[in-house]
Parts: C-alpha cells; sequence; structure tokens
C-alpha cells in the first residue's frame, strides 16, 4: 500500500508543482479544458516584461489585472484580429484582453468558418490560431490565409510545438506563443506581430 501512495504522489508531482505555483501567484482555473494564463512564452517580447505584483482582489482574472499595470498604451491597437480555436473558453481567454486594448476582434471556431469569414472581412490583419490538438487542421488553415492572405500576419498558439515542426517549415512568416502565457504576453506578441 505504500508503493502505490508513494508512485501516485511521483506521477503527479509535475501538476502538482503548477497548481502551487498558480495558487501562490492567485490564479485560479476557472473553465475547464483552459490553461491557467501564467508562466512562459517561445518567443519573448521585445522589452522583457516586468513582474506583475499581485496585490489584486480575490476573484479578479489576472489577465485583465497585468495589463493596466504594464503601461498598456504601447500594447493598444486598432487592428482587426481573427481569432480561432476549438474550444469555446481558449476564444474567451484569447479575445477578452485584445478586446480591452482596443482590437477588433473575430471569433471562429473551425477552420470553415475562418475561411469564410477571411473572405468576408478583407480588413483582417492578423489571425491568431489556438492549436488544441496538434491533429487539428488549423495548420492547413494558417497555410492557406498565408497563402491566399500574404498582408494578413499569422500568430499560433500551442502547448507544445514539437509534434508540429514539420508542418510549420513550409509556413515562413508564422509568429508562436508556447502556452500558458499571460494576457500581457499576449498582447505584447500581437503588437509585436503586427509592427
Amino acid at each position: 500500500m505504500g508503493a502505490n501512495r508513494t508512485s501516485r504522489k511521483r506521477g503527479r508531482r509535475g501538476s502538482d508543482a503548477v497548481k502551487t505555483l498558480n495558487r501562490r501567484r492567485g490564479i485560479r482555473k476557472r473553465c475547464p479544458g483552459a490553461p491557467a494564463l501564467f508562466l512562459k512564452t517561445l518567443v519573448t517580447a521585445a522589452t522583457p516584461a516586468k513582474p506583475a505584483e499581485h496585490t489584486g482582489r480575490s476573484g479578479e482574472r489576472p489577465g485583465r489585472q497585468s495589463l493596466s499595470r504594464f503601461g498598456s498604451a504601447a500594447l493598444r491597437g486598432h487592428e482587426t484580429v481573427l481569432i480561432v480555436s476549438d474550444t469555446t473558453a481558449m476564444l474567451e481567454i484569447l479575445a477578452a484582453p485584445l478586446r480591452q486594448l482596443g482590437y477588433q476582434v473575430l471569433l471562429a471556431e473551425n477552420a470553415l468558418q475562418a475561411q469564410r469569414l477571411a473572405d468576408l472581412r478583407p480588413e483582417i490583419n492578423l489571425l491568431l490560431v489556438d492549436l488544441a490538438q496538434p491533429e487539428t487542421n488549423l495548420v492547413d488553415l494558417a497555410a492557406w490565409v498565408h497563402a491566399t492572405y500574404p498582408e494578413v500576419k499569422v500568430l499560433m498558439t500551442a502547448n507544445s510545438f514539437w509534434d508540429l515542426n514539420p508542418q510549420l517549415a513550409i509556413l515562413r512568416e508564422v509568429s508562436l506563443l508556447a502556452k500558458p502565457f499571460t494576457a500581457h504576453e499576449l498582447a505584447s506578441m500581437v503588437r509585436r506581430v503586427l509592427d
């Protein structure tokens, strides 16, 4: 019985460590299946982000709080961003900070909806693709948008880009952002890609 408890603890250590770090920073996972808004980006912004001081009230979302602390005037924008994700929760997590900063946000739940929106709305400046599963056809969507509308920038987020390496090699002008990330890191990366 003791051996089972030890092996069970050993198997969960990584996730327990992440939960502990998030709890210390006041981050609570509210939507099942959505990542906590924390940790690092694969590509860092041009200027390093200042660490957030958590003085927030309980229940306050870390994404909203962090945007007001980091000179959000430099992160503001008026461009149109098309966000594509398989999960509704992730669509809202990505859209909320961008709307707060003044971006026009369009949402699509799959590649077909995104293609229709891209055809109907020529003013799209950025395609933000969330890759929840590596086998999804959203990589093909990014390639299609890049070929059809070369002026549209592409930013992809994923838990891991290792499985996507061969597919991403054909896309030269794609920016990558690793999950999990803060709202400030997302806003910085969006601004950097658009500039």
